[in-house]
């Protein structure tokens, strides 16, 4: 009974394509006819009647009536006759494209997988058919194209379930079926490239991954996405076509997403999703006015480490210190489009990902540091303001955690090496590069925590009176304004702490002591300035 209805479901699908394929014939023959009517009537007119006609088509043209702007009512009808016939048209596509796909993972009692299979495989060469004889029919261009593309996502998606939906089974090797997927899509490709038409192209591909995301498949679904995202890329290239990559992109890993929780294998997962991230890398780095990188990047990256986290998470930093290499490698080929800078930024976000991954709480500080200083010194080197930047931000990472975190909860032991050198770095940059003048004010700062650290809090004020004349002394020979401003603002903060704090807080000897010292490093350095004012006006 089974084999029966299967014949009788394929006979009945062959008998109506055979039918509509013969009702399009018919129409084409009438078209035809019609126009050889007309061609034989004009050649039956009389000679005077032929020559007048000629007389009045020779004659200049009379200049053509003024044209109304169209009317509003006219314009209703343009969007109804774009919604009932082109949108509804692709969207009739893609619903008939996921039904097909339902169908072929149903388990009918009464059809086997060859049964499903060969209904399936009927109703795309239908479609196929339709739109080939419907194409070349003035008013049903746009109508073809969609049945052109929802035929070729139809059999796509077909093809795959011959091996990977258990009901509709039939091809039980997976290279013969990875044969197929490819000789589908080098279809797709030479249809796409005869006919030149983006909306076909993205109408097929669009149905296909459409379909991959809303059917829940038992087998991987990563691994039919590699022929339909390769070959959405290669007709992008060779037509130029930047929007249908963008398209591809998010098509593709949003299909990724909807499948996350399938019970793919750890290893089998991240292969299939580093070869679509290559894919689109090299045409980000070959295209990059279509700008595939922040889609590509957020897909990549976020399953990887869904991934990553659920299965061996204590290799996650592993997996995103190779990310970190892979976009450094990224920059590096983006460097003659002169658009590395995404690139590197990611570069630098997976690396400080993976140190907070991998390192504790002493060394996350020291390894940010060096980091920052790396990406400083290449901003310096290579004359890119935008490295400078990115070093910059991540010298301010260690930095807010110090004073969020480590100064209240944390032993000096913890903090004072790695804020030390920072004070020591920032030195160094200003030294380095004299516009970015903050990084002077930033080390005095860093080297004056050091010092609030180290030294007890009645002596506290002292030390840092010391500092600041320290660094005013060192600003002259140097010729470096910022240390002398540094000094004395870190002066003048001294003042405030002493009738701030000091005055009520501290012991009668310390307090004594305070400001003896203090006093007599404001009057020196004003005797300094005002003393030798001829000779330091060349510092200033």
């Amino acid at each position: 009974m089974s084999g029966e209805a299967t014949v009788l479901l394929l006979g009945l699908i062959l008998l109506l394509a055979i039918g509509w394929i013969y009702l399009l014939w018919r129409l084409q023959r009438a078209d035809a006819r019609i126009a050889r009517l007309e061609v034989h009537s004009r050649d039956a007119l009389p000679e005077r009647l032929r020559s007048a006609a000629d007389n009045v088509s020779a004659a200049p043209p009379e200049p053509p009536p003024p044209v109304a702007a169209p009317s509003r009512e006219r314009s209703r009808d343009d969007w109804e006759a774009l919604l009932g016939g082109d949108w509804l048209n692709k969207a009739g596509i893609f619903v008939l494209v996921v039904g097909i796909a339902l169908a072929l993972g149903y388990s009918f009692t009464r059809i086997g997988p060859w049964g499903r299979v060969g209904a399936s495989l009927a109703v795309c060469c239908l479609l196929l058919a339709s739109g080939v004889l419907l194409e070349h029919r003035p008013p049903y261009n746009r109508f073809a194209r969609g049945l052109l593309g929802g035929g070729w996502a139809a059999l796509y998606v077909t093809v795959f379930a011959m091996h990977s939906i258990p009901a509709a089974r039939v091809v039980e090797s997976s290279s013969l079926e990875a044969a197929l997927l490819l000789a589908v899509s080098s279809g797709m490709i030479a249809h796409s490239l005869r006919y030149h038409s983006q909306a076909l192209t993205g109408v097929a591909y669009f149905a296909a991954f459409g379909t991959l995301g809303i059917v829940q498949l038992s087998a991987l679904p990563y691994v039919a996405l590699i022929p339909l995202a390769v070959s959405l890329l290669y007709v992008a290239h060779r037509c130029r076509w930047m929007g249908l990559a963008v398209l591809g992109v998010i098509a593709a890993w949003a299909v990724c997403v909807l499948h996350a929780g399938s019970a793919a294998i750890l290893w089998q997962a991240q292969a299939a999703f580093t070869v679509y991230w290559l894919a689109f890398e090299l045409f980000d780095v070959a295209h990059p006015e279509a700008w595939l990188l922040p889609w590509n990047a957020l897909g990549f990256a976020g399953l990887s480490l869904v991934k990553w986290e659920a299965a061996a998470p204590e290799r996650l930093w592993m997996v995103v210190s190779a990310g970190a290499l892979a976009y450094l490698i990224g920059a590096l080929a983006r460097v003659r489009s002169r658009r590395w800078q995404g690139a590197a930024t990611l570069a630098l976000a997976l690396a400080t990902i993976a140190i907070f991954l991998k390192l504790e709480r002493p060394w996350v500080a020291i390894a940010l540091t060096f980091e920052a200083e790396l990406c400083y010194l290449l901003g310096v080197r290579l004359k890119a303001g935008y490295l400078r930047w990115l070093g910059t931000c991540l010298f301010a990472l260690p930095v807010l955690r110090l004073l969020s975190e480590d100064l209240a909860a944390q032993p000096p032991t913890t903090w004072v090496p790695s804020t030390g050198l920072d004070a020591a770095l920032f030195y160094m940059n200003q030294a380095l590069y004299a516009s970015d003048s903050f990084y002077g004010y930033a080390g005095g700062g860093m080297l004056a925590m050091v010092v609030a650290r180290e030294v007890s809090g009645g002596m506290l004020t002292v030390a840092w009176g010391l500092q600041g004349l320290t660094l005013l002394i060192a600003g002259f020979p140097l010729r470096d304004r910022v240390l002398r401003i540094s000094g004395l603002i870190l002066l003048l903060f001294c003042i405030l702490k002493l009738f701030g704090w000091d005055l009520r807080h501290l012991d009668t000897l310390p307090r004594i002591l305070s400001f003896l010292v203090l006093g007599l490093i404001l009057v020196g350095v004003s005797w300094v300035y005002t003393r030798f004012r001829g000779r330091i006006t060349k510092y200033l």
